[in-house]
């Protein structure tokens, strides 16, 4: 069988061009690898989460042993999700198979970005998110996953996983109405969540984590989502902009064009997505943002990607 031949064609510029976003994607998934590795030791007493723990024991007297890290290592292992999807990215740029492909994966990264910035969020001056709001967030968040996985399941008929996934479920609401007895999460579909709130917080959705993030995190992304969205989902508008018609002996071939802005943009953003997410949890943790902060420089000499203003990242 012949190899496959792709139907993007480049000039060496370009590709070369690629490559370098390539490489600033590969070296920032290293650097948060290397500075995750600080999760595996005790935080600080004076870390945020130490101070949520405290917190916690104090407010709730039989909340489940070691509740108060649940938001911290829920959104540590998102973080390292979006890793994945960075080096992904990297992946389509090294392949050359930019045009299309992007799009959901800088769409997904955002939606768990979302996450971080709800489980994390400082909150203001005036008004700083507690412990307890994260671990009603962090617990409803557990929730819905459980309440989604039992629905897929039972669409595929896997009594098995089903039941496993109701097990998991009832356990996180137990915990839940154990620290928050009004809580309210009935579920039936998909959807209900959004009415559900435990200790005065309200369920947030992916789109509206996603937007919040973009706005709080991303400079005043406005729409960023919606964007992200409208290239990911099925839309003639959107293919039509991404190709070109070519009419050759009387037939019409589609071409593919890549627009090297297009995909820097997008690299841009998955790259600084994970930046931004990356400080929520490495200031979570009191962590050593060195190789961050590092990596980020290189970032601003080599394609002045990053112009970075002070931000409250923790």
């Amino acid at each position: 069988m012949d190899a496959f031949e792709p139907w993007v064609h480049l000039s060496g510029e370009a590709s070369a061009y690629l490559d370098g976003m390539r490489d600033q994607c590969l070296s920032l998934a290293a650097a948060w690898g290397t500075t995750a590795r600080g999760l595996g030791e005790a935080a600080p007493p004076h870390s945020p989460i130490r101070q949520d723990e405290r917190y916690v024991q104090q407010r709730h007297a039989d909340a489940p042993l070691g509740i108060g890290q649940a938001p911290g290592r829920a959104a540590s292992q998102y973080v390292d999700a979006m890793a994945q999807h960075l080096q992904a990215i990297a992946a389509l740029l090294q392949a050359r198979q930019v045009t299309l492909s992007m799009w959901p994966i800088v769409r997904a990264e955002l939606e768990i970005a979302g996450r971080v910035g709800w489980l994390l969020e400082p909150g203001t001056a005036d008004h700083r998110v507690t412990g307890s709001q994260r671990v009603a967030r962090c617990l409803m968040d557990g929730i819905a996953a459980c309440c989604r996985r039992r629905y897929t399941a039972k669409r595929m008929n896997d009594r098995e996983e089903e039941r496993r996934a109701k097990q998991a479920r009832e356990r996180l609401r137990a915990d839940l109405t154990r620290l928050f007895p009004d809580t309210q999460t009935p579920w039936t579909a998909p959807g209900d969540e959004a009415a559900w709130n435990a200790g005065e917080e309200s369920f947030l959705s992916l789109a509206k984590g996603a937007d919040v993030f973009g706005r709080t995190w991303l400079d005043d992304a406005r729409g960023v989502y919606d964007i992200l969205s409208d290239y990911s989902h099925p839309s003639l508008m959107s293919l039509e902009s991404q190709t070109e018609r070519i009419e050759a002996d009387g037939r019409i071939e589609l071409l593919y064009i890549v627009h090297p802005e297009t995909y820097e943009w997008q690299a841009k953003l998955a790259c600084f997505t994970l930046y931004r997410a990356a400080h929520l949890v490495a200031g979570y943790f009191s962590l050593d943002i060195e190789i961050l902060e590092a990596w980020a420089d290189q970032a601003d000499r080599t394609r002045s990607w990053f112009h970075r203003e002070p931000r409250p990242d923790g």
